[in-house]
């Protein structure tokens, strides 16, 4: 929904209140639509290489790309989209810079950083239970699959592809470290042998708490996260092909963790 309504105000700014006459070169931004500025400057020339890459939270994940309008009033028409909704100016190509398979791919990446999805976290013990202090906390991934986008401007025809390609376990807990894991994971077994068996296998993504939380000076949960990166990779219909930068997308969610003790009453553990 919200890339369709991005493609209405595009269109929009393109043709103007009073059709394609009212376009005499590049949109005056002065324009607002719901108290957000519907454009944004140029930060480079359109085609000039791979779209801006701005600090997001998850990462240096680019925000903003290159869209390709077709053939308009002044010839082929490219226009700066962001992903917070922002538009940049339209602005006609030159003559002289006709779309490359680099530039419409570029336009593709912006597809498909905006339809990444954010990992899906299976846990054990699951995310809205305690993990308990020294016993293996299981992490993987649901979703861990490709995502592919298309984009076609001038005869050209461009599919870019996102592979997750690596997964980082963040615990939150002081001093703990990410946890690079090779890929998705694996679920914990009830029946799959010991414990610390299945924790040890390389497949396996955990970590094992060392601070309860909850306790004075502590937090009621720690913060943990999983992110995946996804390698992106592109060919056109022309033959050729190439790689844009890694994209990283993650997913956080509190993670309260508990001790369990033991007492020994009669000679038995009770």
């Amino acid at each position: 929904m919200r890339r369709a309504l991005l493609m209405v105000l595009i269109i929009g700014s393109v043709v103007g209140p009073h059709g394609p006459s009212a376009l005499a070169g590049p949109e005056d931004c002065s324009d607002r639509e719901g108290g957000r500025d519907r454009c944004v400057e140029w930060s480079r020339p359109p085609g000039s290489g791979a779209p801006e890459a701005r600090p997001a939270s998850s990462g240096a994940v680019p925000e903003c790309w290159w869209e390709y309008l077709g053939a308009g009033a002044y010839g082929e028409q490219r226009v700066r989209v962001c992903r917070d909704g922002s538009l940049g100016k339209v602005q006609p190509a030159p003559p002289s810079s006709p779309a490359t398979p680099v530039a419409v791919a570029e336009g593709a990446y912006g597809q498909l950083i905006a339809t990444l999805p954010d990992p899906e976290v299976v846990s054990s013990p699951p995310l809205d239970k305690s993990a308990i202090i020294t016993f293996p906390t299981f992490v993987e991934v649901g979703n861990w699959s490709p995502v592919t986008a298309t984009e076609t401007a001038a005869g050209l025809t461009v599919t870019i592809t996102g592979t997750p390609s690596a997964m980082t376990y963040t615990p939150g807990e002081p001093a703990s470290a990410p946890v690079a894991c090779p890929g998705p994971g694996v679920p914990y077994d009830p029946f799959g042998g010991p414990l610390a068996a299945q924790a040890a296998n390389p497949a396996a993504c955990t970590w094992p708490y060392a601070h309860r939380t909850g306790a004075e000076g502590r937090p009621e949960a720690w913060t943990a996260s999983v992110s995946v990166t996804w390698a992106v990779t592109w060919s056109a219909s022309s033959g050729e092909s190439g790689s844009f930068a890694d994209v990283v997308t993650t997913t956080s969610w509190p993670r309260d963790v508990v001790e369990v003790q033991t007492v020994v009453t009669g000679g038995e553990l009770g």
